[in-house]
């Protein structure tokens, strides 16, 4: 993940999307290379939390940070809104702005993404938000890791005659798939 990259990670709720965007939120702040664990140079990542409270939060950072709030602070900033935000109304847009402004994060984590607008179905409002998040990204040179779910399952004939499966790809507008650098 390079500055100005975008990734997407999509999965069933339950599946530990947050607890991994989370991890490696606190991997890159602490200078751990997520993958293979070697020395890197820390990054400031601003884990902007849509969906869970501050006690889910902090139980979730102890199980692999569990002096978490020892941390100094310096390279992790956790910004936590349950009840989402309406990128699509221009408050939250400035309020969201103002929030980067302070925080000057590296890496931006947020999600997930439906509680980021009140629509992402629709192509024309996911543009809107598209273009917002792209203006950000370059403007403040940072990377964004962003949480989806997948759509609801459908009805359709498999081998073993009708059966219910959930597609693997971002929940809303088709924009979603070809957006992104990086899809999981």
């Amino acid at each position: 993940i390079e500055r100005g990259d975008r990734l997407l990670l999509t999965g069933n709720e339950g599946q530990g999307k947050s607890i991994l965007l989370q991890q490696l939120a606190a991997q890159i702040s602490m200078g751990l290379h997520p993958v293979t664990g070697e020395d890197i140079e820390p990054r400031r990542v601003l884990l902007f939390d849509l969906e869970n409270s501050e006690p889910q939060i902090r139980r979730k950072f102890k199980q692999f940070m569990p002096r978490w709030e020892e941390f100094p602070g310096k390279y992790l900033g956790v910004n936590i809104h349950p009840a989402g935000l309406d990128l699509l109304r221009p408050e939250d847009r400035f309020a969201l702005q103002a929030i980067l402004m302070d925080e000057k994060p590296d890496i931006l984590v947020a999600g997930p993404l439906y509680k980021l607008s009140s629509n992402i179905i629709d192509d024309p409002t996911a543009k809107t938000l598209i273009t917002f998040l792209d203006d950000i990204r370059s403007s403040l040179n940072i990377a964004l890791l962003l949480e989806t779910h997948e759509p609801h399952e459908v009805m359709g004939p498999s081998k073993e005659g009708i059966k219910s499966v959930r597609p693997a790809r971002p929940y809303g507008s088709s924009l979603w798939r070809r957006w992104p650098e990086f899809g999981f």
